[in-house]
């Protein structure tokens, strides 16, 4: 099941949109909002996401923390509180409504001591505050995170933090 999503999330993001999100609507329908459903409203908010989608994503991550509250908590809901912020930022909704999702994903990450969702958060809720003029609180607030890490820097998620490090850097003089 879990696999039959990530192949439409895939699907979805290398240029076979429709096809690839059919087969996550497909798996969702067959199975459900079962233990996993999370995970499944997840991956579709992303691919929805990725392709333009901004509406179907924020319904797709609000039915996955509508399961995540069902469960009493999950490991995808701090990427389900950062991807509805980022559909509300693409323009489903306010920039204030979207740092408010970003922040609670956050929170979530740092509770549940998710490192790489605290990551991608942090990521998120940096662009957003460059974007307000904030960029020395988004290097104060992303900069730690970062350094936490101590291998895998040739991954997506620390390259774009790295990047964006390396612009608040030079925008504050630092």
């Amino acid at each position: 099941m879990i696999a039959a999503c990530m192949h439409g999330w895939t699907l979805s993001v290398s240029g076979e949109t429709e096809k690839g999100l059919a087969q996550i609507a497909g798996v969702l329908e067959r199975y459900g909002a079962g233990s996993v459903a999370h995970v499944l409203f997840t991956l579709q908010s992303d691919a929805h996401l990725r392709v333009g989608k901004p509406e179907a994503s924020l319904v797709s991550a609000t039915s996955g923390l509508k399961s995540v509250k069902e469960m009493g908590g999950a490991p995808f809901e701090a990427e389900l509180h950062r991807l509805k912020g980022e559909a509300l930022l693409a323009g489903a909704g306010t920039a204030s409504e979207a740092e408010a999702s970003i922040q609670q994903g956050l929170a979530v990450a740092r509770r549940q001591n998710a490192k790489s969702w605290e990551l991608r958060c942090a990521t998120s809720l940096a662009r957003l505050w460059r974007q307000r003029g904030r960029h020395e609180d988004a290097l104060a607030m992303l900069s730690p995170v970062y350094n936490w890490f101590t291998e895998g820097f040739d991954t997506h998620d620390l390259r774009t933090a790295r990047a964006l490090l390396d612009e608040f850097a030079g925008t504050t003089g630092t």
